[in-house]
């Protein structure tokens, strides 16, 4: 009986082991999705001040910002309000570098 005991304690502790394991990834994983949102707007605000100065801006590059602006806008949606074909990151982030990115290239 003792065994049995001790085997159902051994079970309930793994299972208890196994849960903070899962809450421990949920609770790190809304961290760094935080932490990337949060960079992304300051970077936002980076621009806004560089976009502010008098001069040429004379360098054009493509990065992922589109990918963090789109995740960023679907985030703040209900799961059937997301991104569709049709929206444009010029529509959805218009102060993301992903839309100046797109502006730089197409005027």
């Amino acid at each position: 009986m003792l065994n049995f005991e001790l085997k159902e304690t051994l079970d309930a502790g793994l299972t208890h082991l196994e849960r903070l394991r899962q809450w421990r990834a949920t609770i790190v994983d809304q961290h760094l999705e935080a932490a990337r949102f949060a960079s992304s707007n300051f970077r936002e605000r980076i621009l806004s001040d560089i976009t502010a100065l008098p001069l040429t801006r004379l360098m054009t590059h493509l990065t992922n910002a589109h990918e963090i602006a789109i995740d960023s806008y679907n985030h703040r949606q209900t799961a059937m309000d997301g991104d569709s074909y049709f929206d444009s990151v010029l529509d959805i982030a218009s102060s993301s570098h992903a839309a100046d990115e797109i502006r730089r290239l197409t005027h």
